[in-house]
């Protein structure tokens, strides 16, 4: 009688730590467009990016982010593609001064390069990480007049490809 208690016990107590194990694994798999990471935020408006590209060529890269939003017939497709030279790898741009080598930035959401600068604070990075993994982390900011201010911040880690 003790036994089977304590063999009762003991599979309760299994099935409460895999409930836990369990709860905090899916817990911790939160909205990635909350916390921007996958996504592209256009004043406010945050979009997942669905694809990567990657083109190495010459001694530069050229990284694109691809978006899809709305749905049925009403989809709007958007991108943001950043070419810089390798050797910039894992050095944080700043995109608001000239800078010695070339850098681009072009796409539906903001455009800009060395001669185009954008504003105060914009920065850039891009990892080129082991097993063809590639990190983007991007704070863009534009005043075309003073009613048009465009602000697109993210960030992307991943392997090139499609994203579901």
């Amino acid at each position: 009688m003790k036994r089977n208690k304590i063999l009762r016990f003991v599979s309760v107590m299994a099935v409460v730590f895999v409930a836990m194990c369990a709860s905090t694994l899916f817990a911790s798999c939160g909205n990635d467009e909350s916390d921007l990471h996958n996504a592209i935020e256009v004043n406010g408006s945050a979009l997942k990016v669905r694809a990567l590209t990657v083109s190495e060529l010459s001694g530069n890269v050229m990284i694109t982010l691809s978006t899809v939003s709305g749905s049925g017939t009403n989809i709007s497709l958007g991108t943001l593609a950043f070419t810089i030279p390798t050797a910039q790898y894992g050095q944080t741009i700043k995109l608001d001064q000239a800078n010695a080598f070339d850098w681009d930035i072009m796409g539906t959401y903001i455009s800009g390069d060395n001669s185009n600068l954008l504003d105060a604070g914009s920065t850039l990075l891009i990892e080129k990480k082991s097993g063809g993994i590639y990190k983007v982390v991007f704070n863009l900011k534009k005043t075309e007049n003073p009613q048009t201010v465009t602000k697109v911040v993210g960030s992307y880690e991943g392997k090139p490809g499609v994203q579901i």
